[in-house]
Order: C-alpha cells, then structure tokens, then sequence
C-alpha cells in the first residue's frame, strides 16, 4: 500500500504524553522522534485476521486489531498482539442493529452517534465515500478513517486515522479509535449481508 506521508506527522497534537499511559514499546521520546500521540497512524493489515495501527514510518505499533467472525468481532489490544486488551466490540445479527462496545471497564451500545464517556460529548460517525468522519455536535471535526477504498464493502480496507481535534487525552484517543473501528465493522458486516441477501434472491 502507498502511503503519504504527512509533513505534520512529527506534530503532537495532545501535548506531552503521560508515559504510564502507553506500553514501554512506545513510550515518550523526544519531539524529535515520531512516537507519544501522532495525529496521524496507519492502520494496515499484518496478518489474516489482525491489523495494526502504527506510527507514520510503520516503526512503532500503537493498537493491535483482531477481528473475528463471530459476535465478538473485535478486540483492541494496546501496543503488539501480546499487549493488553483495552476494548471489544461485538455485533448482533438480529436482535439490534447497533453494536456493544466494552473500552477500559465502560461499557455502551451505539450506531453511528453517541454520547462519549470520556467527555467529548455527543458524537457522531458518518461514510462519506472512502472516509469515515466523527464529528461533534457543533459540527466540529474530531477525527477521520481514511480508506484506500470504498467504506462501504465488503472487505477490510487499510488507510489511515487522522485525528483533528487537538487536546486529547489517551482515554479520548482510544474512545475515538475503537468506536470508529467498531462503526467500520458494522458498515462492513451489514454491506456484506446486502451482498449475501441479492445473490440469494431474497
């Protein structure tokens, strides 16, 4: 996958990371370095159900992603696939369209737009061709899935996530992580059921 790097990439968007915070594989460095809160990370697949979110340079792996076939279609762990899980998402075939997201002891269920338990009021995603773009209720930019694709489809799509809203903490960052991958997967599941439901007839 070609990817752009942006010149901003070296830009910390949330101030000087609290190093408990993270795991020790990419804890604080010197602004200098391209590590602590990046506005921009790759997400980009690195095994047949797993995907990694990752600094610009791909050097250092924030987020492990698993996804699953089953209900439970989603696990964050933080750093590598041997770092501690911090948010699931599971999904519902037919008793509700919306999905159950458990982040850091919380837990919620969502479609699209809810209120966020880590302060950044109500919110909302929403597709907009190869994006998914969260947005507060004044319309404000929060943060972005850009896709080297279509959002709605089928398949997994690797891009990237921008973060626009500055002054987050590490709790709003992965509140706007998870929510946003849990939105993909949902759009991804109902495209592929569409799909499933014109081949069959019905």
């Amino acid at each position: 996958m070609s990817e752009q790097h942006p010149s901003h990439a070296r830009t910390y968007l949330y101030g000087k990371p609290d190093p408990q915070a993270f795991p020790r594989q990419y804890s604080y460095s010197p602004p200098q370095q391209q590590y602590g809160s990046p506005s921009t990370m790759l997400y980009i697949q690195t095994g047949r159900d797993q995907w990694s979110i990752m600094t610009p340079d791909r050097g250092v792996t924030l987020y492990t992603v698993r996804y699953s076939c089953h209900s439970l279609g989603i696990t964050l762990l933080r750093g590598t696939d041997t770092g501690p899980t911090i948010g699931t998402a599971r999904f519902h075939s037919f008793t509700t369209s919306k999905v159950d997201v458990e982040l850091q002891g919380r837990e919620s269920r969502f479609k699209k737009e809810f209120s966020s338990r880590t302060g950044l009021g109500n919110v909302e995603w929403n597709a907009h061709g190869h994006d998914l773009i969260l947005r507060d209720s004044s319309g404000r930019l929060v943060g972005s899935y850009l896709l080297d694709g279509s959002v709605h489809t089928s398949h997994h799509r690797e891009g990237r996530l921008e973060v626009a809203m500055k002054g987050l903490r590490i709790e709003q960052l992965e509140e706007v992580l998870m929510t946003g991958l849990a939105e993909l997967e949902r759009i991804r599941r109902d495209t592929e059921a569409l799909a499933i439901g014109v081949r069959a007839g019905i």
